[in-house]
């Protein structure tokens, strides 16, 4: 068992002791209902009480493995249901009752003092490494032109690429071997031969267990060329001159330089053990997970996480699943995200009616974790599918308008109610439209292309970004304080102006200009969103090419 697994499993292990734990509790609110159930007269009340906590109890048993202690709690729970078929005197009745507690409760204090389980709790593993956070990818490039290499590498290290150079290709295959990289990027002639960046190509392949990703520039873009360049395992071909978006599209594509950002998981369930280890399953499978234990407590939840999915047990003591579904459906903003009930009800007329009632699905207790996994992930990109057409801008991929500002809205709230400070900063392209004039629209597209990669790649995950119109950007940057958010933003700008764009044979480069507030000294989402419109009108005003903050800094110049 490799160490993963062996963690996983340890995970495991005290979860489980930790619901061993806890039952006594359980067994305590059971007996006391029990004695509240007909001490003046039948106290329905307390019976409901009562068949709740077996009914989670039967559930959860079955969840972590103990199908001894499940049999027990579903006896006692049918002869609750069953109490007005059963007609038996009320004496006789809580006599039989008593016994089913009382047989629980033994199974339970036997698990206890022995510490094992009938079976061992199935652990989901998942296929592929778990989702991290992206480093800096060492990418080599292989040109006799010295002035393309200088050029080239210091367009790619602007997008978070650690960039080697190699001017003479035969110091390329010892450099391999002694490091690996990203990537490889090879020009086709050099002085030896028309194609003696193929030949080399071809012999650090050969070495390689498994083929490394190789993007082939060349001033040839005949077919034979071409040819040559797949049959050395081309992973993508550019003829000079080399566009730099493209290039690095391509690049992001073959080493996963973007990386998946984590399904967001938000898991309601008034048993804490139950919630940690359905959590700890989404979690080992590469997914975020907030916990709510007090189902009262679920839209502070939302605000704070925005899930991609909610998965909810279905009985609460402070309201059932399916209440619980109606009131998240009333608000808009969450209207749209997939609720999975969670439950042990084998009633197929319930089930359906909490799936009517505003759920998307309805699984039964206990469920295998791969199950489980698989549920939660196929709902949840569903969703990140929907939201990316309805949310996102169809050019650049970053939030819409309307979807940033309710990200502001959110954020502001968030750090009003926990403290903490927020950033918001807008962003305009200098000269945008004499860019359009002069080189074309599809330029002009290429500059907001570029912008926004820049931005997802040197921005943290937490950060948002936004397409908030035309040339305009906005950014939302949590947690941080007004010098960092400065320095961020500025070293964002100067990046994007030393990046140069090639159309026929003109080169040119672009600026932006940014202004930013800070949510400490404007606590409303309209408030912050006005100052830093002012601060970035100010920044137009003292030059372009700079970074101001609201109100009245003086601007950061190059």
């Amino acid at each position: 068992m490799d160490q993963s697994a062996g963690n996983m499993h340890e995970k495991m292990k005290l979860l489980k002791q930790s619901y061993l734990e806890h039952l006594p509790e359980k067994m305590k609110e059971a007996w006391e209902c029990f004695e509240n159930c007909f001490q003046a007269g039948e106290n329905q009340e307390a019976l409901s009480s009562l068949q709740l906590i077996l009914h989670n109890v039967k559930g959860s048993s079955a969840t972590f493995g103990f199908p001894d202690i499940k049999s027990k709690a579903l006896e006692a729970e049918e002869m609750i249901k069953q109490k007005v078929s059963l007609l038996l005197p009320v004496a006789e009745y809580l006599a039989e009752l008593r016994d089913a507690l009382a047989a629980l409760e033994l199974a339970i204090t036997l698990h206890r003092e022995s510490g094992t389980a009938e079976r061992a709790t199935h652990v989901y593993s998942p296929s592929g490494e778990a989702f991290t956070a992206s480093e800096e990818k060492l990418i080599f490039i292989a040109a006799d032109d010295e002035y393309m290499l200088e050029k080239m590498s210091a367009q790619l290290s602007q997008f978070g690429y650690q960039v080697r150079t190699f001017p003479r290709i035969e110091d390329l295959p010892a450099a391999v071997r002694k490091e690996t990289p990203a990537a490889i990027i090879m020009d086709i002639m050099f002085p030896e031969s028309n194609l003696a960046g193929i030949k080399v190509t071809n012999q650090i392949q050969r070495e390689q267990k498994v083929s490394l990703p190789v993007i082939f520039i060349s001033g040839r873009s005949d077919i034979d060329a071409r040819l040559e360049a797949v049959r050395a395992g081309a992973s993508a071909y550019f003829a000079k001159p080399t566009i730099i978006s493209e290039l690095i599209e391509s690049l992001d594509r073959l080493t996963g330089h973007k990386d998946f950002e984590p399904y967001k998981i938000l898991v309601i369930d008034d048993e804490p053990d139950i919630a940690d280890y359905h959590a700890f399953i989404l979690q080992n499978a590469g997914m975020k997970t907030n916990i709510v234990t007090n189902p009262l407590e679920v839209l502070e939840a939302l605000s704070e996480l925005n899930p991609d999915l909610i998965l909810m047990d279905m009985y609460m003591p402070a309201c059932n699943g399916a209440e619980l579904a109606k009131v998240i459906r009333q608000t808009g903003t969450y209207f749209s995200i997939p609720i999975i009930f969670l439950s042990a009800e084998t009633d197929l007329d319930k089930q359906v009616s909490a799936v009517n009632t505003g759920g998307d699905d309805f699984l039964m207790k206990p469920i295998r974790p791969d199950h489980l996994v698989s549920s939660v992930m196929a709902r949840a990109e569903r969703l990140r599918i929907i939201r990316s057409l309805m949310e996102r801008d169809s050019l650049t991929g970053l939030l819409n308008h309307t979807k940033t500002k309710e990200q502001l809205d959110i954020a502001i709230s968030r750090t009003n109610r926990r403290g903490g400070n927020t950033a918001f900063a807008m962003i305009d392209i200098d000269k945008f439209k004499q860019v359009n004039d002069t080189h074309g629209h599809a330029a002009g597209d290429k500059v907001l292309i570029i912008l926004s990669r820049l931005l997802q790649q040197r921005l943290r995950k937490n950060d948002v970004i936004g397409r908030y119109g035309g040339e305009e950007f906005a950014v939302i940057l949590n947690n941080v304080e007004p010098e960092d958010a400065e320095r961020v933003l500025n070293n964002l700008r100067i990046s994007f102006s030393k990046i140069k764009y090639q159309v026929e044979d003109k080169e040119f480069s672009v600026s932006f200009s940014c202004g930013f507030a800070m949510s400490s000294e404007y606590n409303t989402p309209g408030d912050i969103s006005r100052a830093a419109d002012k601060a970035l009108y100010l920044a137009k005003h003292n030059g372009r090419n700079c970074v101001m903050q609201a109100p009245g800094q003086q601007p950061v110049v190059p």
